[in-house]
């Protein structure tokens, strides 16, 4: 095949992954999972999987892309409360962005030795890249939601039965089932005074582990299913 039939059916072939990734996100997207012991209120959905692949795979411009359309197509097929959906959107779409900048980072400087590199670059690129893009993405999650997802919805939505007490109640009943659940973590839990106490003990530690096992994932398959992506026979 020559160079510029090769490079067509790179980009045909990257276009196509680009498109697969986001329709499996858009389909994780709509399955949500619930989580044991806690209030019905924190479920779990784990759409930036394909995210992170795709921004790892072809860049942050293509995570971003891919965040995009799946915000875009779950806002017009399952419309509930805008809000999360556009607080979720921007967390994980700093997440994806500054893990596939920080592997970017991480193979450009690995490839630039003048040595061979060592084994698994790419897994600790991955692995190492989503631990600390999860830092400042938890940092928006925070704000984003004490500031402004919670007071919103409580303005909008009274009627409908969204109140800080009710928040905060649904906070409480899920620290109280905690800690009968894990009596040895009982006294590791704060008692929740306030939402920021409930976002910190309850959402945070939650969007962190979705982000660990997401990372942990995509280190050990991404070797796998790379040849593909970047149409390929060899792998790094």
């Amino acid at each position: 095949m020559d160079s510029v039939n090769y490079e067509k059916e790179v980009s045909k072939r990257s276009a196509l992954s680009i498109v697969g990734l986001t329709a499996l996100a858009i389909l994780l997207s709509f399955i949500n999972i619930r989580l044991p012991f806690i209030s019905s209120m924190f479920k779990l959905d784990l759409s930036v999987f394909p995210e992170l692949i795709s921004a790892i795979a072809y860049g942050p411009v293509a995570g971003v892309i891919t965040c995009f359309v799946k915000f875009f197509m779950h806002i017009t097929f399952a419309p509930k409360f805008l809000l999360p959906d556009i607080s979720n959107f921007i967390v994980d779409t700093a997440f994806v962005v500054f893990s596939a900048i920080f592997y970017s980072s991480h193979m450009y400087m690995v490839e630039k030795r003048d040595k061979k590199a060592g084994k698994f670059e790419r897994e600790k690129g991955i692995f190492f890249g989503a631990l600390i893009s999860s830092i400042p993405a938890l940092i928006l999650q925070f704000f984003l939601t004490e500031f402004l997802v919670y007071p919103k919805l409580e303005k909008y939505y009274s009627k409908s039965g969204i109140s800080y007490e009710r928040i905060l109640s649904n906070y409480t009943k899920s620290v109280e089932a905690l800690r009968n659940h894990f009596p040895s973590l009982a006294g590791k839990i704060p008692d929740i005074k306030g939402i920021w106490m409930g976002i910190l003990t309850i959402n945070l530690p939650i969007t962190f582990i979705k982000y660990l096992f997401v990372a942990i994932v995509t280190m050990i398959i991404y070797k796998y299913i790379s040849p593909f992506l970047h149409y390929r026979k060899g792998t790094f």
